[in-house]
């Protein structure tokens, strides 16, 4: 295995350990919302916001309100979409 796919594959497992907040196909015009919904999520983590067309898939990172990162374009997602959005595990102290 070379050092490119072990990244690929540790980023991949860090999605696979996230929760799932929302999976579901909407319409274009509901995406906003949807995005709104993530940022508002992402306050003290980080969420992903996964989305396809079934053709082109984007994604958008948010941390703590703010989009951090974009892969893909939204742009070209066509009427019908699917979405997946997933939040950073909290982990929570013994005591």
């Amino acid at each position: 295995m070379t050092d490119n796919t072990q990244i690929n594959l540790g980023i991949k497992e860090d999605l696979l350990n996230m929760e799932t907040i929302m999976a579901k196909e909407i319409n274009k015009n509901e995406l906003e919302d949807v995005i709104a919904k993530a940022m508002i999520e992402s306050i003290n983590t980080e969420v992903i916001l996964l989305i396809s067309d079934d053709s082109n898939i984007a994604e958008l990172k948010f941390k703590d309100g703010s989009l951090e990162e974009t892969k893909g374009d939204v742009n070209v997602l066509k009427d019908k979409i699917k979405i997946l959005m997933k939040r950073a595990v909290t982990k929570t102290k013994a005591m």
